[in-house]
């Protein structure tokens, strides 16, 4: 004779069903990163290649820094030429996203005054790279990228 009720893998099949509908919920729910978030990490992540590439090639690096773009350029025989082998296309900003420099290096500074064909950065083979200072400006928070000592930290600025 049967007793009224549900079996153990009646109830088992049950909590599965809930908990893969609840998952699949979660993820098309679920809060993912700002977009602005993701382009400062990624521009920190292209600012970290160019200075590796600079250091381990042995030329000079640069980023050029337009309002909706950035893109890496090599010093080759006295010219900056655009170079793709640190990320292809450079990197493109979102709609409503503007890049700037908000603390340029005294160097560049100084150089830009006399050619503006260089890029607003630049990486130094030796390594020897000066502080600056990017704001990504978004329609939510800016984020403020700092470059120093071989670090570019990502900070939410409001």
């Amino acid at each position: 004779p049967s007793s009224p009720g549900y079996s153990l893998v009646e109830v088992l099949v049950v909590m599965t069903l809930i908990a893969l509908v609840s998952g699949g919920a979660w993820l098309a729910f679920a809060d993912r990163a700002a977009p602005g978030q993701d382009a400062a990490e990624r521009l920190s992540l292209l600012l970290l290649r160019a200075e590796r590439d600079a250091i381990s090639s042995g030329d000079f690096v640069g980023v050029a820094i337009a309002p909706d773009r950035a893109d890496v350029l090599r010093c080759r025989d006295g010219v900056w030429q655009r170079d793709d082998r640190v990320l292809p296309g450079g990197l493109q900003l979102g709609d409503g996203m503007v890049l700037r420099v908000a603390n340029m290096p005294r160097r560049a500074v100084e150089a830009t005054g006399r050619d503006d064909r260089l890029p607003a950065l630049w990486f130094d083979p030796t390594g020897a790279n000066e502080p600056a200072v990017l704001m990504l400006e978004t329609s939510g928070p800016r984020y403020r990228i700092e470059l120093s000592a071989g670090q570019i930290p990502v900070e939410a600025t409001g």
